[in-house]
């Protein structure tokens, strides 16, 4: 209950504010002054009050949005005010000084101005501070008062209950209980005799009293039935310290405090601190030493399992106790307290003995990597050493992981998206020095918007702070290690790189494992296979340690290098060599490595190879793997010498390849194109050989003189033919070394088209060869003293079994992709055929897939691609290896120039891509086919085999192009004209008017007969060539076009009019349907667009729109990467077969 004061007041000041007229406020000020105050009486805007000045003034303390100070002075019989704030003048009163006398006047009287909401404990703690006032006499009488008292035998007792003081009065040794009007008792004394006044803590009322009194009468500590005279001591300034001591598997926490430096023996009561034995007492007023006492005792009792293990000593508010085993549980006790400060106000203790470690060692950062067994992946611990003692970081990151993969989470956070978000805002913050800093970065990665609706918003942010608050950025830390006591500095700023780097290295994933045991984070044994390297070279950077299965991990170089010897004419012996440090790395160790992504242990450590050894490691390996036959647990290896430029190639990663000079000699040049010399050009040789041309002979004699093969794939056009005949003409002339020891002839295999064609330019190039054509029902295998034997791949094909007996010097393969298939008969044929030097005549090596490229050039060079199951196998797998293999062992043997690059005097060729629409009729004929097809399609890809399925399809897709054409080509009585036939014929009138030639190339014959007769009704010169033309009719037909000076239209099938023909006479170039690989379509056009040529040649292609002629021209890219990929950028493309998605893509928009 309110406390009341005593009524008779000996004091000036308090008697005339009494006797103040209650009704005399109203008139102090102006109305609106006085509501105010009233105001902030009601809001009991008085916080404290004290005397001052020998308790002739009362001083009054006010919070009304800032503090300000009432003064009540009784001067020369007059009651005055004052007041600090800028109203507060004497003659005028303010708010403030209306509100202290309000209070004043009710604290005297309780019956005025009451207050409903008045505070209980704040009007006590005023009453206890105007209290002594109440009591105090004049100064004679309390004089004689005091005397009075001791005479009677007065004392104060200060009983400790446990933890708590309780003080009591006696009068001659008998305690004296409180009543509610102890008059006869001093006044000094009121507080202790009054009843009602213990509401307010005894310890305020005790401390107030000494402060007041002091000594004033005798005081009595009692513990127990122990009692002993005490002094206050109020100019003591007791030191306060924790004390923590393990003992027997537990650790008690203590407050100590003592009254002087010394820290001698003393008793702790409440905030008093007793030293009995010097009989002295003071209290406590700075308890900065009990810091680590509170934070153990909060933070321990956040966790209700932990909470009741603890156990309370008598004292609970002093000490208390806990298994050894909850404390360590605890992790990271981060203290927010400087090292310094903590060591000095704490006492670390085991067993009672001081047991602190003051300076275990400079502090480091490390990753500590465990293997899991059983669960599969690896354990990364964030971790840090000081001298001997390790310990695990901050838990707080593990902690945020296991927020957003848990249920609370609110459901939009809860996607991948939006946790990746939230995890990037999170490590962005933690690397932050400042809380500014920290909301800049969130403000940067949670936008405003970044989420739709406002609580995605709120919660990602707050999530975030929540956690960040979690890692203090600077702070200290108690451990306990074999019984000694550390306390470790703690900077987040430096160790958030244990957090951040990972999470940069292999994303959030690393977290999902590990954040539900909080222990670490978790990454797939491939992720950390694949990024070990980086997470070593960022670490590395910010001095951090990477510790596996507690072998600290190094990096390491190796040095590698390859000896050769050559063994006999076409075989290397192979010797790798691995060095470091000077010491040799023997094979197992290496393999090993490669295994295990250039991580390996060696000489008692784990050595993580750089990325450079490892690229080295990887391509010395592969070359290694290419080695068919078991070496026996030995590094020495036996290859073909074609094979050696696979070793050579090694040099551009940075291994070191021996040679002996010759070869070295050899392999530059072969190697070096422009190392090359130039060759006499043969005197027989009737044409001015072209600069390119002439590095094409020099090239093709060095391949013949080293015994090696060659593909000249030139353009279309650039004189292919002229080149194999200048290299017949050098070995002939002796310009060109022959390894031959007889005169042997040379072979020529070609389409039959060609024949008279390669009759004719050695007749114009060089007339002094004998030639025989071994053709027709006369043929014989008696040459004589012939030269050059022509021949077609048919006639090889029938006759292989006699031509396989004979050795020829030099076979030429004109047009060879006519052999691209390795299983075709006329294939296995002419790969019989025996020859010194073989040289393939190509524009187009590969067509549609790489295994054409293996049959080509496994024809002229056997084995320099290997066995070609092998080589088919790792084409299946798209083995991204195989196509870098195939280009380093053939581009030495392959010469490629473009007429763009070679040919700068020859005019330009302009592409067009002309689309027509589909009629009516024809677009529901399409239609209605594109429905069957689609089934047929399906239904061969469900029951047939990959291969049979891929022909199926291809003959189905089939009738959609005819439709495409023509619909009379699956329905002969369709009598509507095909919408490109009727555009061919307005284009040719136009050009035969301005009289010029043009070829028509189409792949059906039967839409050659149709187009063939549209044009003859329109009176236009025509001639044609397809397969069934034979072969003397061709010539003729040939020449009968180049010599003509009337406009003609020269119709061609693709296959057929596609190769080895010259037609400069044409200037444009229609193609009335697309095929599947571009480079046959551009052969097909160079017969117009080659050397002789004068005038731009125009290429059109008519085609359909939204029909199946528009899906192959996008189809048709990727054919040509793959090519482009082999013979003009070998460092992209691969093998790009025709899939079921490839014909889904077809028939789709269609």
């Amino acid at each position: 209950m309110p406390m009341t004061p005593n009524v008779d007041h000996p004091s000036p000041l308090l008697k005339a504010l009494e006797t103040f007229p209650a009704g005399s406020i109203y008139t102090l000020a102006s109305k609106s002054v006085v509501l105010e105050g009233f105001t902030l009486y009601g809001m009991e805007k008085v916080r404290n009050l004290r005397w001052g000045e020998g308790n002739r003034s009362l001083l009054f303390e006010l919070h009304d949005g800032f503090t300000c100070h009432v003064t009540f002075r009784f001067q020369e019989d007059e009651l005055r005010f004052a007041c600090d704030c800028s109203k507060g003048l004497e003659t005028r009163p303010c708010p403030h000084i209306i509100c202290a006398l309000l209070t004043i006047k009710n604290l005297l009287n309780p019956s005025l101005f009451r207050n409903p909401k008045e505070d209980p404990k704040r009007r006590n703690r005023l009453l206890t501070t105007l209290q002594p006032s109440l009591s105090s006499e004049k100064p004679l009488e309390d004089l004689q008062r005091v005397q009075t008292a001791r005479g009677l035998g007065y004392a104060i007792v200060l009983q400790k209950v446990r933890d708590e003081l309780i003080p009591y009065i006696t009068l001659d040794g008998r305690r004296i209980e409180p009543s509610p009007h102890p008059t006869k008792h001093p006044v000094a004394l009121a507080p202790f005799t009054r009843f009602g006044i213990w509401m307010i803590r005894k310890e305020q009322l005790l401390a107030a009293y000494l402060l007041e009194h002091g000594n004033l009468y005798p005081l009595i500590f009692k513990s127990g039935e122990n009692e002993t005279f005490v002094r206050w001591d109020e100019s003591a300034n007791p030191t306060t310290w924790t004390e923590i001591n393990l003992s027997g598997g537990e650790i008690n926490v203590s407050k100590r405090a003592a009254l002087d430096k010394k820290r001698g023996e003393c008793v702790l009561v409440d905030r008093f601190v007793f030293d009995l034995n010097n009989h002295t007492f003071s209290l406590i007023r700075n308890d900065n030493g009990w810091f680590l006492w509170y934070v153990l005792r909060e933070r321990l009792g956040r966790h209700t399992t932990r909470l009741a293990e603890i156990r309370l000593s008598e004292s609970q508010t002093s000490s208390f106790s806990l298994p050894l085993r909850v404390f360590e549980g605890d992790e990271n006790l981060v203290l927010r307290a400087p090292r310094k400060t903590l060591i000095r106000s704490t006492r670390f203790r085991v067993e009672g003995k001081e047991a602190f470690e003051d300076d275990p060692g400079p502090s480091e950062l490390f990753l500590e990597i465990t293997k899991l067994e059983e669960e599969g992946g690896y354990l990364l611990k964030p971790k840090e050493r000081a001298g001997p003692l390790e310990r695990s970081l901050c838990r707080a990151p593990f902690d945020f992981a296991l927020a957003l993969n848990g249920r609370s989470l609110y459901p939009p956070l809860r996607t991948r998206r939006a946790r990746e978000i939230l995890y990037q805002a999170f490590f962005s913050a933690l690397s932050q020095s400042t809380d500014p800093d920290e909301e800049e970065a969130l403000r940067k990665t949670i936008p405003v918007g970044m989420f739709p609706d406002y609580r995605s918003m709120r919660d990602s942010r707050k999530i975030v702070r929540e956690y960040l608050k979690r890692y203090p950025r600077e702070g200290t830390e108690l451990i306990l290690r074999n019984d000694r006591w550390f306390l470790i500095s703690h900077d987040r700023r430096r160790e958030h790189l244990l957090f951040t780097i990972p999470y940069e290295v292999f994303g959030p994933s690393l977290f999902d494992r590990g954040a539900k045991s909080g222990h670490g984070m978790i990454v797939s044994e491939e992720a950390f296979s694949e990024s070990l390297s980086t997470l070593y070279e960022r670490c590395h950077e910010q001095g951090i340690e990477l510790v596996l299965n507690d072998q600290p991990i190094r990096k390491a170089a190796w040095e590698f290098s390859v000896d050769t010897t050559r063994t006999a004419i076409d075989w290397f012996e192979v010797h790798p060599e691995i060095r470091c440090n000077g010491e040799a790395v023997d094979e197992a160790l290496w393999e090993r490595a490669i295994l295990q992504k250039g991580l390996v242990e060696r000489n008692g450590f784990l050595e993580l190879l750089d990325p450079e050894s490892i690229e080295k490691l990887r391509a010395l390996a592969e070359r290694m793997s290419r080695v068919g036959e078991p070496r026996d647990g030995k590094t020495i290896v036996k290859i073909p010498r074609l094979h050696i430029l696979d070793w050579i190639a090694l040099r551009k990663k940075g291994i070191e390849v021996k040679l002996s000079a010759e070869e070295e000699r050899v392999f530059e040049r072969l190697t070096r194109f422009e190392g090359i010399e130039e060759r006499a050009i043969p005197k027989g040789l009737c044409v001015s050989l072209r600069p390119y041309q002439r590095e094409g002979y020099a090239w093709l004699a060095f391949l013949y003189e080293n015994r090696f093969g060659a593909c000249l794939a030139d353009d279309m056009g650039l004189g292919k033919t002229v080149q194999a005949l200048s290299l017949l003409a050098g070995i002939k002339e002796g310009l060109v070394h022959s390894w031959s020891r007889a005169k042997l002839p040379h072979l020529v295999v070609l389409p039959p088209s060609l024949v008279f064609n390669w009759e004719r330019e050695i007749e114009r190039f060089y007339p002094g060869f004998e030639i025989y054509t071994y053709l027709g029902k006369e043929r014989c295998l008696d040459f004589g003293e012939k030269e050059i034997i022509l021949t077609t791949y048919g006639v090889v094909r029938r006759d292989i079994e006699r031509l396989k007996e004979i050795r020829f010097d030099v076979i030429v393969f004109d047009e060879a992709q006519t052999i691209k298939n390795i299983y075709a008969h006329t294939t296995g044929a002419v790969r019989q055929l025996q020859a010194f030097f073989k040289v393939a005549l190509t524009g187009t090596p590969v067509e549609n897939h790489i295994g054409e490229y293996y049959s080509i050039m496994d024809l002229v060079l056997p084995g320099l691609l290997g066995e070609y199951d092998l080589f088919r196998n790792k084409s299946r797998r798209e083995d991204p290896a195989l196509l870098e293999m195939t280009i380093t062992r053939t581009k030495p043997f392959v010469l490629r120039r473009t007429k763009e690059t070679t040919l700068k005097e020859l005019p330009p060729k302009i592409e067009t891509d002309f689309y027509l629409d589909l009629t009516e009729r024809q677009k529901a004929f399409y239609n209605r086919t594109v429905e069957a097809v689609k089934t047929t399609i399906d239904e061969a890809y469900r029951t047939k085999t990959t291969s049979q399925a891929r022909i199926i399809a291809l003959t189905a897709l089939l009738k959609l192009r005819q439709i495409c054409l023509s619909p009379q080509l699956l329905i002969p009585e369709e009598e509507e004209v095909s919408p490109k036939i009727e555009f061919l014929k307005v284009r040719l009138r136009k050009l035969f008017d301005e009289g010029h030639h043009a070829l028509i190339f189409s792949q059906f014959t039967s839409f050659l007969d149709i187009v063939e007769k549209e044009i003859e009704e329109s009176g236009y010169r025509l001639l044609r060539l397809d397969g069934s033309t034979p072969g003397a009719t061709r010539k003729k037909r040939v020449e009968s076009f180049q010599q003509s000076d009337r406009p003609t239209a020269f119709l061609l099938s693709l296959k057929a009019g596609g190769q080895g023909l010259n037609l400069t006479k044409a200037t444009y170039v229609f193609h009335l349907d697309p095929w599947w690989n571009p480079a046959v379509e551009s052969q097909a056009s160079d017969r117009a667009h080659r050397i002789g040529q004068r005038n731009t040649v125009i290429i059109t292609r008519i085609l359909m729109r939204h029909t199946i002629e528009e899906k192959m021209m996008e189809l048709k890219k990727r054919k040509l990467k793959l090519y482009q990929a082999l013979l003009e950028a070998p460092l992209q493309g691969g093998h790009v077969p025709i899939t079921r998605e490839d014909f889904e893509f077809l028939l789709s928009g269609v």
